[in-house]
């Protein structure tokens, strides 16, 4: 077990995903997807796909230093992915 400061720790809650969502970005992507898979998208394959997203924008924005993409995913406060409104918690504790 690793101990950090209580302000260095963060988890992530998974928000529920609805198959036959007509949010814009959920139809693009299932289609994207069902297309390359030959299978719908699970929220397996949603999340990846969001989590993969939320990492290279912030390479995008900060280069690729590990040190400023982590400041950079911490910083996070709400992202509008697929689940819309995801909110990453730093009080949850894993």
């Amino acid at each position: 077990r690793v101990s950090m400061p209580r302000s260095r720790q963060i988890s992530t809650i998974t928000a529920p995903i609805d198959p036959g969502s007509a949010v814009p970005a959920w139809k693009e992507f299932s289609a994207r997807f069902a297309k390359r898979w030959g299978v719908s998208p699970d929220a397996f394959g949603a999340h990846g796909y969001d989590g993969t997203r939320i990492l290279l924008e912030a390479i995008r924005k900060v280069g690729p230093n590990r040190y400023l993409i982590r400041d950079e995913l911490a910083a996070l406060q709400t992202r509008n992915g697929l689940p819309a409104g995801q909110r990453p918690s730093t009080s949850a504790m894993n």
